[in-house]
Parts: structure tokens; sequence; C-alpha cells
């Protein structure tokens, strides 16, 4: 067999300071190209990218924004197979596939005296075995031409053929399917009808010699007159008939796979070629089956079948466990936060406020971290939602700042805000920028104990610049490069004083990114930082659409009778106490049956539904509750979703439900007021985007 040197390809390589955008436009350009090396300056390779995978991330809603402008290392196996240019192929793809056959799938890179010397795929493998079938069909199809000349000559190579090959006489199949000249359709018909399992086939035929290659790919010394049913599994018969439909008028079947077992029962993947040959007394009296034996092929694409499922099913196990903590995380934290709030409203004294705090600060950390773990997991899945709105830049930056501008004044730190001329409206995600300038503000009146923490905000030809800085504890040169790597913190020695998850300053990376922009630092020690945000956000002419809100009332005042689903007893609790503390009038049943049938009992004004309920769900209750409205004509309740599941896609199935609004885990008592008055006071319609308080 050839050696690995003839069958990679020496494409062009790229370095570690090519971008994944580049890349990309390569590969566009390049259709052929299935993975490219990445090499240092002395051509020795570093890593390899497979196009299949490297397409997938960059074709994925953000995947240019995320990875466009960043090094391809990102995206690169950094552990490629490497072998030498001058190792056989057989002797590579065996010790490749029992040692590394995930790998095998990615690609390889060849070397000559360790540099770079080509590359190859787990196709060129698949090709070159291709290419040795081809070449052993090529020496089989000069074997019959040579018996056509000379029997004797024909036995010679017959016998000495490296090929497994057996020589039977089939007269008497040939005659019993009653087709005297070979039509495809009709003889994988007849073969289908006459022949219902392979022992009846097998009795019309005769072996008459096979070839030492036969009896070792076999495992015997010798056959006997008959072909033995036990070499031969359950797919040959279905094969040979399938082959019988693409039979030619010479005799010769269609190529087709299937599984022998060896004498030790040990199956073997093979490639079957059937052919009548010239010189035979009658017709198919002289017929020659060769066997190439592709096991290791068929194992390479079950390899790569098998690594293919398990990669979706471990995917679609993370999203779901994610999704199943996220719930039930919240769930005990809405109890904690929730109560905490309303005992914050009690007659406490100075030190059971001061608890009481430390216990609604405490869950509120708890959350933030709960909330930069979902988000990461999204953008390492390509899930990142943004969502593109109008919104006023300033407001946005004043009403983000207004918290920590009182937490560093309450530190006896400055805060310093300049909008010089980037004030306006911007189109993109408000909610995403607010993310970047909270994480980057958080951290900045964290790690600062006197001085300064300043907002600036410039506008620029394609958008607007945020440039956070802060007069704090500085970065170490020999960490300032990594502080954007996900669970890196500035100072990881065990007597840090700060604490985080280290996760906050990555996902600024990631969200800047996927808007487009960029995110860099300048620092030293003990001095301060600067953090540099670049957004091209396109500037708008007009204001953006306010809501209109209507006006509302104290609930109180409104005499306000609610029903709330809710199965979790915690959360009923806190339902209950902190409805009533408006002084609200409060119905709790556990499930999306008990709603219905309290809402058709009447004389409530609005429904809080939890999603995730036993017997009925939410949103299955909600639809239940418009479909009797519409038959009955009785008037549109409010219905707000109560849920720790208020993801955009989530909030959009809600919507569809027909469900006005949703209030997020863990409740804020401010939010869940105003989504309420909202409700109540609005015209309400089933066409109306839901609200979210989150």
């Amino acid at each position: 067999m050839k050696l690995v040197g003839a069958i990679v390809t020496p494409v062009q390589t790229v370095t570690a300071e090519t971008t994944g955008g580049a890349l990309y436009e390569r590969f566009e350009a390049e259709p052929d190209t299935l993975a490219i090396a990445v090499v240092d300056s002395e051509q020795i390779p570093v890593g390899l990218i497979e196009r299949g995978q490297f397409m997938l991330k960059m074709g994925s809603a953000h995947g240019r924004p995320l990875y466009g402008g960043r090094s391809v290392t990102l995206l690169m196996d950094p552990n490629p197979l490497l072998v030498d240019r001058n190792t056989l192929i057989s002797d590579f793809t065996g010790d490749a596939l029992a040692e590394r056959p995930s790998d095998l799938l990615r690609g390889f890179i060849a070397v000559a005296d360790g540099r770079y010397a080509g590359v190859g795929s787990a196709l060129s493998l698949l090709q070159a075995a291709s290419d040795h079938n081809q070449q052993q069909a090529l020496e089989l199809r000069e074997l019959n031409r040579i018996a056509a000349r000379d029997q004797g000559r024909w036995s010679m190579l017959f016998h000495q053929s490296p090929l497994p090959q057996l020589c039977y006489d089939a007269s008497e199949l040939y005659e019993a399917l009653h087709v005297h000249s070979v039509e495809p359709g009709r003889l994988a018909a007849r073969m289908r009808s006459d022949y219902s399992d392979l022992g009846q086939l097998f009795n019309s035929i005769a072996l008459k010699e096979a070839n030492e290659a036969a009896h070792q790919l076999f495992g015997v010394k010798s056959f006997g007159d008959n072909v033995d049913l036990k070499h031969f599994g359950e797919d040959f018969l279905p094969g040979l008939i399938a082959a019988a439909r693409d039979a030619d008028h010479d005799g010769a079947f269609a190529p087709f796979e299937a599984t022998i077992y060896r004498a030790d029962a040990t199956p073997v993947d093979v490639r079957v070629h059937l052919r009548s040959l010239a010189g035979g007394e009658r017709p198919w009296s002289l017929c020659m089956a060769t066997y190439v034996d592709v096991t290791e092929t068929q194992r390479a694409a079950r390899v790569q079948r098998e690594a293919t499922a398990a990669a979706e099913a471990a995917n679609r196990a993370k999203t779901q466990f994610l999704a199943t903590m996220s719930h039930e995380i919240r769930t005990p934290l809405n109890g904690v936060l929730g109560m905490a709030q309303v005992m914050e409203n009690d007659d406490l004294s100075p030190i059971q406020k001061e608890r009481v705090e430390i216990i609604r600060k405490s869950g509120e950390t708890l959350l933030t971290i709960l909330n930069d773990i979902l988000d990461l997991s999204k953008i390492e899945a390509g899930r990142l939602d943004l969502e593109w709105l109008d919104f006023d830049l300033e407001a946005l930056i004043q009403s983000t700042g207004a918290p920590f501008a009182q937490a560093a004044c309450d530190k006896g730190v400055d805060f310093r805000l300049d909008l010089s001329d980037a004030a306006g409206v911007y189109r993109g995600d408000p909610v995403r920028v607010r993310q970047i300038l909270s994480n980057l503000l958080s951290n900045a009146v964290k790690f600062t104990e006197a001085g300064e923490v300043s907002v600036s905000v410039t506008a620029t030809d394609h958008g607007f610049r945020m440039t956070i800085g802060d007069t704090g504890a500085g970065i170490a040169s020999d960490r300032i490069d990594k502080v954007f790597e996900k669970f890196v913190q500035a100072d990881s020695s065990t007597t840090r004083r700060f604490g985080g998850t280290g996760l906050g300053l990555a996902i600024c990376r990631e969200i800047s990114e996927a808007m487009g922009g960029s995110i860099s630092v300048a620092s030293t020690l003990g001095e301060g930082s600067v953090f540099t945000v670049e957004l091209p956000l396109a500037r708008c002419a007009s204001a953006p659409a306010e809501r209109v809100r209507a006006p509302v009332a104290d609930l109180a005042e409104q005499c306000v009778r609610i029903l709330a689903a809710e199965d979790n007893p915690t959360n009923q609790v806190v339902l209950r106490t902190l409805l009533e503390q408006a002084g609200v009038e409060v119905g709790i049943v556990e499930n999306g049956v008990q709603a219905v049938d309290a809402w058709a009992a009447g004389g409530w004004d609005l429904i809080l539904m939890d999603v995730q309920m036993p017997v009925m769900d939410g949103p299955t209750a909600a639809r239940r509750i418009r479909e009797y409205e519409a038959a009955l004509k009785r008037p549109r309740i409010p219905i707000l979703a109560l849920t720790a599941n208020a993801m955009s896609h989530q909030i959009q199935d809600y919507v569809s439900a027909g469900m006005d609004g949703v209030v997020a885990k863990p409740i804020e008592i401010s939010k869940l007021y105003d989504a309420i008055q909202q409700a109540l006071a609005a015209d309400g319609g089933a066409d109306e985007t839901a609200a979210v308080a989150a």
C-alpha cells in the first residue's frame, strides 16, 4: 500500500496571527480544502483546523462576530495526529484507530524531520483505500481477460493472487432462475421471490476452488465441496439481491458490502465482487467471488458516526442540565430573596435590618454567578441572544451608573461620568450593553479603595467607545493578557482579597465581539486600570419609541383579587406574603387544572401562572383559558408567567400560549408590582408583545 506522503496535500499553512475571519474567507475560496495546519515560524506544526467543525462554528448566528477578529488558535486542535510522511498508510491507520480514533476523524498532519509536509483527512484515507480497491478491481478484470484467453494462465494467477477469491459453478442457479439473458430488474426480482434464505441459494452453487488468500481470510485450512453458511452474515443475501439489480450483460454484479465470519467467529466487513467468467461450459459455470477486506474503513466510519452521536448527545445533555439547574437553583433563591424583601418591610431593629440585608445581598450575588454561568454556556453553544432595538445611550449609561455611583460614594471614592458627544439614540442590544457596563463598573468600584472611578463615553465613526477607569489595585503585567479568559482572576493567590468567579470579563469580551466590537485593557499594578469597549452600533436619527405606560393606582386602592398558580410550597408563601403586603387578595392553586377551574368560577382580576407544574403546566393552562374565553365570550383576563425560565425563546413560547407578560424568578418586589399594575391598566390584547420583569 502507499506511503502517507502520497495521499497528503501540501495545503498552505497559517500561523497564530491569522484571524478566524481570514481563515473563513480562505475556506470559502477553497471548497476542496478539508484541513489547514497551524505552524510556528520554523514550520513546526502547533495545531490543526478541520473544515467541518470550523465552518459550523463560524456559520452559526454569532460565529463570525465572536471569532472573526480573533486568533485561529482558539479554534484549532492543539494536539493533532502527527505522522511521518514515509509511514505506510495501513500502519498509520491501524495505529491511529487503535489509539486515537476520534482524532483521526479530524484529520492529521504529515511531517518530514518534524516540519510540516502536508495535511490529510479521514476522507483521504478512505480515498486511498478506495483507490487500492479500484486497483484490485483492475487486477480482477485483468484476470478475467487472461482467463478468456488462457485458462491455465488464469488458474496460476488465481492461486497466486493476494486477493481472497472463490471460484464456483452457479450454472444450476442460472437455470433455476429462468433468466437466460441477464436483465438486472428481472434477475433481482426472481432472486428475491425464489430465495428466502441464503441456504436455498447456496444449494444451487458448487464451490470449485479457493485460493490461499481466501483460506486466510476465512481462517480455514480447506473449504468443503459446498460453501458453509456459517461464514456468511445475514446481510449477505440482501446485499447480493441488491447487487443483482445493477448486474451488467457480461454477468458482473455491482459490488456490495456484507459481513463474513472467520472460523473463530470473528466478523470481517468485506466488499464483494461477483462475476461470470468466459470459458465455462455453461452459463455461470465459471464464476468468481472476490472479497476485499474493508473492516478498517468501516470501523473508521463507525467511529465517526459514534463520535458525532456522542457529541450531539453530550450537547443535548449539557443544555438540559443547565436548564434544569437554572430552574432548580432559582426556585429556592426565590424563597430566600423573596422573604428577605418581605422582612425588609417589617419593623426591624437596626441589627436585624443589617442581617436581612446581608441575606438579600448574598442571594443576589449567587444569582449573579448563576446568570454568568448560563450566559457563558449560551455563548459557548453559539446561542447568545441579541435583541436589536433603538435605545437612548445617555439614559442607559446614567441608570446603569447610578447604583455604582452610590456604592463608590459609600467607600469615599469619587465617581465621574462624561458622555461627551456620544449622547443620542443607537441601535443594538441595550440589555447586553448594560451588562458590559455593569460588569466593568462592578469591578472598578470593588477594586478601588481610594481615588476615583470614571466613565467616559465618546462617539466614533462607527458607533461609540466606553472607557471605564479606576485608581484601584491594577493588574500585574504577567496576568493582563489572561484577564479576559474564563475563570481567570487578576489575583489568583490564596490570599486574594476579592471574590468572584472570573467570568465577568470573559462575558464582556464575548458580548462585545458578538456585537462586532472589542474590549481591551491597560493597567499598572498599584495604580489602576482602564478598560476600553468599542461598539460599532448604528446611530439613529430619532429617539426610540417609548412604551406608553398607562397610569396606575395603588394595588390596595384597587381591591385587586389575584389567582396564583404555583406548586412549590415555599414560593406559595413568598407570593402570598408579597401580595398581601400590597393589599392584594390572593388565591393559591397548585397546578394548571386547578387554575382553569378557579378561573371558570370567576371573580379574579389577574392570574400569576407558574410555568412548570404537575398535572397541567402553565402554558397549557393559559391556552385552555384563552380557548374558553373565546368560546364563552368572556372578557380577557391578564395572565403573567411566573417562572425561572425567562430566556427570549421561552418568552416567545409563553406569548404564543396567550400570556401577557413574564415575571422572572427570583422575584423582585418592585418589578412584580409594576408588572401587575401595568397588566391591569393596559387595554390588553392577544397580539401584545409580552413585557418581561426580570
